[in-house]
């Protein structure tokens, strides 16, 4: 809100609580007429292809020195950015941007009111100057800025808040602007420095990817649903390894803090319906913890991390962003010391009472093996003869343990004897596999279609027949597939 005395008498708009008109002071005017006079100023000249300061600007400032060359440490409304930043102007940014230019020197960029520690970006954040804020992104994206700017974003108030904490506190349209701007400055060849990314705020420890965790928050709501999704991808891409920073007391990442919000939500529910009197039931915990795995599916920024710490994040990053210690999930099913063997369905039973999945799989590697089942299915009945079905057990085992989702298959199918193509769609249907590695010879392109649509990578295996070449290649075949990204071919034999 706008500090007494800064109101002004034509385009400053009044504050919302503000009972009447104030009278102006001295220093109001004196400043109300410095931003006047600033539009008639060239502050910079460009002579010999430099830009310097002009005679005129030297003029001004010594004009208005006692607001321009204001001591902050004796100020609680800071420097000029700082009063500009807090005006209610319309369009300040645009307005005075030649007066706002010649300002931004470092030592302006990050001075700071003595009140709250507060740069002139973070006043404007706060405030809702939404033109001011766009004015600072421009002036940092200059290559000779880019330093300034990353300083202007990582620079923290007395709370320990940076312009990323403010910017998703107060809502503010730029946000994802100020990221992509710190990721710029951190793509450069000698800037290593994450720290606005993990920067925590002093109370609760909270990075700017833990605030828009909360859906519950006000500032987090006034985001629409897109906005929310796309700050948390912003700040992910820009710096992964805030996937694994902890808030103070619970010690949780991120995702374990969104997801500690989402049970905290089906715990409440379950007290409203009067069963909190057997909350700590062991059949309670078990309902809890089903509904938390739909609730997590059905989130769009839990699922979009989960998928993006399994899929991009090595083994043991991922496993320290996703679960608490002595937690943690298999998020992967492999089984390379059973080429050859025959393990049965008890077996996988047994197995299950070991493991607990995720319902996500970074992949599935499966060897040549026999499932033995002491009962056939009506399907093994129907297609005795035609190929086998052995691995469709092992995936429907999956499914059984909450598996829904597998983002590489890879299996070995290449016996005399391979799995039918019926045997295949069956078994990993409904998976949305993106990187598929079925190792079966000469495999029908409409197999893989119907099985993975949204496949991004094959591997084939041919036997050299070039009937089936010709088709992979045609119209009909892997042009087909209109979101395939890469696919690679193998010879098995000729």
């Amino acid at each position: 809100m706008p500090m007494e005395g800064e109101n002004s008498q034509e385009d400053i708009e009044e504050s919302d609580n503000d009972e009447g008109n104030r009278v102006q002071s001295p220093t109001t005017d004196k400043f109300q007429q410095m931003l006047d006079e600033s539009q008639t100023i060239e502050f910079l000249i460009t002579k010999d292809g430099i830009r310097r300061k002009s005679k005129s600007s030297k003029a001004f400032a010594t004009k208005y020195a006692d607001i321009i060359e204001v001591d902050q440490n004796q100020s609680t409304e800071g420097c000029v950015l700082h009063r500009i930043a807090k005006a209610r102007i319309d369009d300040v940014g645009e307005k005075y941007a030649s007066l706002i230019e010649w300002c931004t020197t470092q030592k302006m960029l990050q001075s700071v009111n003595r009140t709250s520690n507060y740069t002139p970006l973070h006043t404007a954040l706060s405030e809702g100057n939404h033109s001011f804020v766009d004015k600072m992104i421009q002036i940092a994206k200059g290559k000779k800025s880019r330093k300034l700017g990353a300083g202007m974003i990582s620079a923290t108030a007395h709370s320990g808040r940076n312009s990323l904490h403010l910017a998703i506190e107060y809502s503010s349209k730029y946000t994802i602007e100020l990221i992509s701007l710190y990721q710029e400055y951190l793509n450069e060849p000698n800037s290593t420095d994450a720290k606005a990314f993990r920067q925590r705020v002093q109370d609760n420890h909270h990075t700017p990817l833990h605030l828009i965790m909360d859906p519950n928050q006000t500032y987090v709501q006034q985001y629409d649903q897109d906005m929310r999704l796309n700050v948390v991808k912003a700040l992910i891409e820009a710096d992964p390894g805030s996937l694994e920073c902890r808030t103070m007391t619970q010690k949780l990442t991120p995702y374990q803090y969104r997801l500690y919000i989402l049970e905290k939500e089906i715990r409440e529910t379950i007290i409203a319906k009067g069963q909190n009197s057997t909350l700590k039931s062991r059949k309670n915990e078990r309902e809890i913890a089903l509904q938390l795995r739909k609730k997590v599916d059905d989130d769009d920024i839990a699922s979009y991390i989960r998928m993006f710490c399994i899929s991009r994040l090595p083994r043991d990053k991922a496993l320290k962003a996703l679960y608490p210690p002595g937690q943690e999930r298999n998020i992967d099913f492999d089984l390379p010391g059973l080429q050859d063997q025959s393990i049965s369905v008890e077996y996988l039973d047994n197995l299950a009472t070991h493991l607990q999945f995720e319902s996500v799989l970074k992949y599935v590697a499966l060897p040549k093996l026999v499932v033995n089942s002491h009962r056939e299915d009506s399907k093994d009945k129907k297609t005795k003869g035609r190929g086998l079905r052995e691995l469709t057990r092992i995936f429907d085992w999956l499914r059984q343990n909450h598996v829904n989702k597998v983002i590489k298959v890879i299996v070995v199918d290449d016996g005399d004897i391979s799995h039918s193509d019926s045997a295949i769609r069956d078994a990993v249907s409904g998976l949305d596999i993106q990187y598929w590695d079925w190792k079966k010879t000469d495999i029908c392109s409409d197999v893989i279609l119907e099985a993975a649509p949204d496949v991004k990578e094959v591997a084939l295996y041919s036997s050299g027949n070039n009937a089936v070449l010709l088709g992979w290649s045609s119209p009909d075949g892997f042009l087909k597939f209109q979101k395939v990204l890469n696919s690679n071919h193998s010879q098995s034999s000729i």
